[in-house]
């Protein structure tokens, strides 16, 4: 996944220099958090599997790189959600309701994340995620509210936003098809590591999907900046198609009913000019 983020990374930057100083920046913050978080799992997997291999009394513990990855990860999905929903403002076209409806589920996102990153910090021993429950449910039971809630209201807005042209129209529902599977890939991840900490919350199975989940944020938010040009260039392309056909059948019902030929013969040249067709003889 880190490599696809590099590589969506590059593509944003090399292909739209001319996007808001602001989404630049966020890309920039998103992609160093995004590498610190894989670096300090990496460091949590050689403590417990190398340093401190066949001891135990280790696994008990949660290592610092583990609380520490947490707290960013706490921050990292607030800062993408926020994200969308400055998208979405921009959407709004004169509505508020709304759009104050998602940013307050947005920010309702960041307290209960800066309240999941320091319970993460008092976190000692793995089974201390059992007295810390309450705020895993809040955490990732309005993260995924809140990409549900987010999705819905872009692709309602984007569809307010169609014209009668088949073309735009093409557009725009590719659009809300790239915007509800983005985001439904993050609330299905996010119902995922609720439903694996209810059943299973012993096993620590849902570790892995809390690993995954800011990845997949990152990369769905840069899918989607990313496609903007391709889905530009194939509706481009698809309207000249259908310009092209539609002048095709016009001139075809043109020769129809006019009986005249669509590709008459070229005049035949001669040595001084253009020699004119024989004209045709009258009989008497």
């Amino acid at each position: 996944m880190f490599g696809v983020t590099n590589l969506q990374a590059y593509i944003y930057y090399h292909r739209y220099p001319r996007d808001h100083q602001l989404y630049k920046i966020a890309i920039g913050v998103l992609w160093l958090f995004d590498t610190l978080i894989l670096a300090l799992n990496v460091h949590a997997v050689y403590y417990y599997t190398i340093t401190n291999f066949s001891n135990e009394i280790a696994l008990l513990f949660v290592v610092w790189s583990f609380k520490l990855q947490v707290a960013l990860t706490s921050v990292m999905i607030p800062m993408v959600q926020s994200l969308y929903a400055l998208r979405l403002w921009r959407l709004r076209d004169g509505q508020l309701i709304l759009p104050l409806l998602v940013c307050s589920t947005v920010l309702g996102g960041w307290i209960v994340g800066v309240m999941s990153a320091r319970d993460g910090y008092r976190m000692h021993t793995f089974a201390d995620f059992a007295q810390f429950k309450n705020t895993i449910y809040a955490d990732f039971s309005l993260s995924t509210g809140i990409d549900t809630i987010t999705s819905i209201t872009l692709c309602y807005y984007l569809y307010r936003t169609r014209s009668t042209f088949s073309g735009t129209r093409s557009l725009v529902h590719s659009l809300m098809y790239w915007i509800l599977g983005t985001g439904l890939l993050t609330s299905a991840c996010s119902l995922v590591l609720l439903i694996t900490f209810a059943a299973m919350p012993n096993n620590l199975v849902f570790i892995a999907m809390e690993i995954l989940l800011s990845k997949l944020y990152l990369n769905s938010f840069l899918a989607m900046l990313n496609a903007r040009q391709s889905l530009r260039e194939r509706h481009q392309s698809r309207s000249f198609t259908q310009s092209t056909q539609r002048s095709d059948r016009i001139a075809i019902c043109v020769s129809k009913e006019y009986d005249v030929e669509l590709s008459p013969p070229s005049p035949v040249r001669t040595g001084v000019g253009i020699a004119a067709p024989p004209k045709a003889k009258l009989s008497a």
